[in-house]
This record gives structure tokens, sequence and C-alpha cells, in this order.
């Protein structure tokens, strides 16, 4: 009897191992693109209505600002829009702004802005990343596994290698970004939110539909009412002595030498690159925040940036930093309605340049 015929069969248990853990796999992979597609825009974010907004009304706009709280509670844009039409110019823009985002939120929100069918934008405002995304600000919530796709994921595994030599530091500062690309792949956690989309069951956002339609995404902080809101106003009244020495340091900051040697050009330069094959123009921007941008002025003379319009300079723009137009260092909306009326005559001046 031959060697093959004296060993026993093998098991069938063994046999279907292999054919077992194919199927699982298989199922883990189309479990996951289906998850990470259906996966609605995070419900608790303030961004999430106004996409919705633009997607139902893609031809209601040609111009957007986007970017974080200080583009959110700045750019007013009927009134914007009522100062370009007087103009001439038929101008209709929407505020994308979010508080709290990332460079990298930022530009996955683009992303998935300019690919909203319909929507044909002759302007993007955006604000002048800087690309430091190691922080772990908001990092725990949906809306931060909603951006985590692979390309940004890489882009903030890059940022955190280039933030510590340490290797230790370095896997301590990377793993929430593996772990939220992970999430955001799978699916894992967002089966009822899942569900409730497919069935249409209606969210809760910080944001009314109606509310985003009738300003146009823009809110003041006034008439929040919140606690946290409130607390935050009553701290910014508190310390209100340290205002003018605050806007000195802004002054001071933006006029200092900024190195830009690991500064992400190349990222830079796919936004922008980005924005004109969408067919609009990309016009850079400074809010009128208490935060100073080296950065910003940096790139600008150096010739990184096709358009730069900067607010962030009290001594250029006292009226809008004056203590009585600001809230908690945010704009009042008095505050809001002049700067906006600033941001036409800046605009207008800009588009004159170019002609």
């Amino acid at each position: 009897m031959g060697l093959a015929e004296s060993d026993p069969a093998e098991p069938p248990s063994r046999r279907a191992a292999p054919v077992a853990i194919g199927a699982w796999l298989l199922g883990f992979v189309i479990f996951a693109a289906v998850g990470s597609t259906l996966t609605p825009w995070p419900g608790e974010f303030e961004v999430t209505p106004k996409v919705e907004f633009l997607r139902e009304h893609p031809g209601d706009v040609n111009a957007i600002y986007i970017g974080k709280s200080h583009v959110f509670r700045s750019f007013v844009p009927e009134l914007i829009d009522a100062r370009m039409a007087e103009a001439g110019l038929d101008f209709r823009s929407f505020n994308l702004g979010g508080p709290g985002m990332s460079d990298l939120e930022i530009d996955h929100l683009l992303r998935t802005v300019l690919a909203i069918e319909g929507l044909q934008l002759d302007y993007v405002f955006i604000e002048v990343p800087d690309w430091v995304t190691f922080t772990d600000e908001n990092l725990d919530t949906n809306r931060a596994v909603n951006w985590h796709t692979l390309l940004q994921t890489r882009r903030a595994v890059g940022a955190v290698f280039e933030s510590t030599p340490s290797w230790v530091g370095r896997a301590k500062l990377a793993w929430p970004h593996i772990e939220l690309l992970w999430l955001r792949a799978t699916g894992y956690g967002q089966g009822k939110r899942i569900v409730g989309s497919l069935l249409g069951w209606p969210e809760q956002y910080p944001l009314t539909p109606e509310s985003v339609e009738r300003e146009l995404g823009y809110q003041a902080l006034e008439g929040i009412g919140t606690p946290e809101i409130e607390q935050r106003r009553a701290h910014f009244v508190y310390h209100r002595n340290k205002y003018p020495w605050n806007l000195m340091r802004i002054t001071a900051r933006n006029q200092a030498p900024h190195d830009l040697e690991r500064y992400e050009f190349d990222a830079l330069a796919r936004q922008i690159g980005l924005i004109r094959a969408a067919g609009a123009r990309p016009v850079y921007i400074v809010p009128p925040s208490t935060v100073a941008t080296p950065h910003a002025y940096a790139l600008q003379e150096q010739g990184h940036l096709p358009d730069l319009m900067a607010f962030n300079q009290p001594e250029k723009h006292p009226l809008i930093y004056r203590f009585d137009r600001r809230f908690d260092g945010h704009l009042t909306s008095q505050g809001a309605e002049e700067f906006s009326d600033l941001f036409a005559q800046r605009l207008l001046a800009l588009l004159d340049r170019g002609r």
C-alpha cells in the first residue's frame, strides 16, 4: 500500500477552515465598503445640515466660505451678496464654517462639496491651512470618524511624524488616527445611524434646516443661550482688561518671521488645483479672529497663495476689533455685519485689480 493510501483522510473541519476564513474576509470587505458608504454625516456637527442644503439646492450657490468657527460667526452671506449685487455682480454665497475643524477636516469638507452634482462654484474662499493635525481635539466624535479617509489619515499620520522625533510619541499620537480610519472603513458603531438614514429617520442637528436656509449657513452666538455659550461670554467680559494686550500680541506675531520648512506645500498645491479643476477661483482668507497667523503672511510673501484676504489685523481694522464688537473673541452680530460690509469692499477691490 502506498504512502498516500496509508494516511488518514484530511478532516473536513481542516479543509473548511480556509474557505471559512476566505468567506469571512470577503464578508468583511463587503460590509466595510457598504458601511463606509452608507454612514451619514455626523448629526452633532453644525456643518452636516449645510452640506445637505447644498445637495438639495446646488443651483442656489456660486460661492462658499469654508473654515473654522471665525468663518462661521463672521461671514453673513445675505449682506455680502447684497453689496456685490449693488456692483452688478451675480454673487450667491453660502457659509460652510464650522467650529473646531482641523485643516484636514476642512479639506475633506471641500472635497465633499466639490463633488456635489449640479454645484457650479465661481469662488471658494477657504481659510489658510497650516496643516497642524496632531491635536486630539474632537478625535472622540463621529465627525472625526467622518473625515478620516485614507488620504486624510495618511496626511494626519505624516504630520504626527513631523511633530516629534520620538517613536513612542509618534505611536501615541498616530494610533487614534489609525483607529478612526478603521472605524470609518468598517462603519463600526454606526449601525443605528445607517439604518436611520436608510429609513429616513430625521437627525437632531445643532442647526435646523430652516435656519440654514434662512441665514445661508451663518449663525451669530447671541441668542443661542446654552450654558456653555453664556459661560464663555461671561469669562470674556470678566477678563476684558486683557483684551488690548491680546490685540497687540496678534499684530506682533503676525509680523514675526515664520519658518515654512515643514509646511505641506504639496497639500496646498493639490487643494488649489482641486478648486481650479472645479471651475472656481481659490481665494485664501484669514477671518477676523483673535489668533495670529504668521504662516499665512509668510505664504503670501513667498508667492504660494493665489490670493489672500486677511483680516486678523487690529491695527488696520480697528472697528471690528472694538471690544463691543466681540461676543467671546468671536464677532457679535453687529460686528459680523460690519465685517461683511468690509469683506465685500475688499472683494470688489480684489476683483477690480484682476480685470
